[in-house]
């Protein structure tokens, strides 16, 4: 029996679940991150807009367009790994070639969704649940100075019925937090200072004046 605590922002969820069942992986490839080559579409076999090397047919798709066509396509790999709960839960991790790890967890009644770049900092989450179409998503950017990190916390939310999964997906590619943020309302922002919340003086549209525990006074810049 396992315990796992994950923050959302506002949320805080507390998971309770047994060893897995079942545990897979697979590795599939976004048909919308490829350069656009008209020969492409016939290889998705299963019209999922996904390469997979596992597909629901058992077909290795990735290799029939790697070796039909003579390319590779390891620069757009994408590796999955799926635990499947007795309890009917679903813990999904999937590692992008850009270094981000994406990890969804799909419970009976909620989807929580946290994005780690390749340094492990959290640097998005994503929240909703299947009784409301009110969903939450939140941006934190991580600002390093000598010993000290500055972090924005942004919490959005969005109408669930207007959003498409695949927003995660893009996100994880180019971390562009454009792709997240889409069509979203900013609804709260707050600020963490060596991951406790500090209160801060805005001097201008990007730089932050905070005080340490002794103080200080340090300036944080926002790319």
């Amino acid at each position: 029996m396992g315990t796992e605590y994950v923050k959302h922002g506002v949320f805080n969820i507390n998971l309770i679940h047994k060893k897995p069942d079942n545990e897979t992986y697979n590795c599939k490839v976004a048909l919308w991150h490829i350069p656009y080559d008209k020969r492409l579409s016939c290889f998705d076999t299963d019209q999922s807009s996904w390469f997979e090397a596992v597909n629901k047919n058992n077909i290795d798709e990735i290799e029939r367009v790697e070796n039909s066509l003579k390319i590779s396509l390891t620069r757009y790999k994408v590796y999955f790994k799926t635990l499947k709960y007795d309890d009917c839960n679903i813990t999904e991790t999937s590692i992008y070639p850009n270094g981000n790890k994406v990890k969804v967890i799909k419970h009976d009644n909620y989807v929580f969704t946290k994005i780690t770049d390749k340094a492990g900092n959290v640097v998005a989450e994503k929240y909703y649940n299947y009784e409301s179409n009110d969903g939450r998503k939140v941006i934190y950017k991580h600002i390093k100075q000598d010993n000290n990190t500055f972090t924005i916390v942004r919490v959005f939310g969005y109408d669930t019925t207007k959003n498409r999964s695949s927003d995660v997906i893009n996100y994880g590619y180019t971390s562009l937090e454009s792709t997240l943020t889409n069509g979203c309302k900013l609804e709260k922002e707050y600020y963490l200072l060596n991951g406790k919340e500090v209160k801060t003086e805005k001097l201008n549209d990007f730089d932050f004046c905070v005080k340490d525990e002794s103080g200080n006074k340090i300036i944080f810049t926002e790319d």
